[in-house]
């Protein structure tokens, strides 16, 4: 969705400088493109490290963007550039409000603030996973259908296992699962992991065993 705003670019340039189709201003054309290939990489950069700062980092730039085009549309008095504007608007409100919803997920974030080491976990809440040949008995911060984020000891490094057999226990209940590490807090023992390869049974048990944490108000 971020390489959209290459040819968002190039077509403001061609309308802000009313630029005939016959003699359009190539140079201005690939700077412009140029600065939204930074933009993408920039942006998109945090979105594969799963920073948290992308989404407003990104309604910052794109609303930038689109006040700067408004006041160019108004200033020119050019409908075509107020219609882009319009378009750039919904175009940013979009993309800002899909990377909130997806870094928000809880496999990718556990919730933890930048004065606290560590996030509350679950109370009652174990959850044991195979890791490297040893099995490890960790906290849960966050969970939910999708996915969980765990905390603890022994999980500093990478694993060189690309799906590991979780064991989840809460009040003499018990549910097994798999799922596969996509964020990863070396530093403070975090490992978010997401739900994959689960059988149709494994499924509907793992989502009976969420609605009741959901019902005690542990699931975000």
């Amino acid at each position: 969705m971020l390489v959209l705003t290459i040819p968002f670019a190039a077509l403001e340039c061609v309308l802000y400088l009313q630029a005939p189709w016959w003699n359009l201003p190539y140079p201005r054309i690939v700077a412009a493109s140029l600065a939204a290939v930074g933009l993408c990489l920039f942006l998109g950069g945090g979105i594969l490290l799963g920073r948290r700062w992308v989404a407003a980092a990104g309604a910052l730039l794109g609303m930038t963007w689109v006040l700067g085009s408004g006041w160019a549309a108004f200033r020119e008095g050019s409908f075509w550039l107020g219609l882009l504007t319009l378009v750039l608007g919904v175009y940013w409100y979009t993309w800002v409000g899909w990377v909130r919803h997806e870094l928000g997920r809880s496999y990718l974030d556990p919730g933890l603030t930048w004065y606290v080491g560590r996030p509350k976990p679950v109370p009652d809440l174990i959850c044991r996973l195979a890791w490297d040949g040893a099995e490890r008995e960790l906290r849960v911060a966050r969970m939910d259908s999708e996915g969980v984020f765990l905390f603890g000891s022994g999980i500093g490094g990478r694993t060189s296992e690309s799906k590991l057999d979780l064991r989840f226990d809460f009040r003499g209940r018990t549910v097994s699962c798999v799922a596969e590490p996509v964020g990863q807090l070396p530093d403070r023992g975090g490992l978010g992991l997401r739900f994959c390869d689960n059988t149709a049974d494994a499924r509907k048990e793992l989502g009976d065993f969420v609605e009741q944490l959901r019902g005690e108000g542990h699931v975000v």
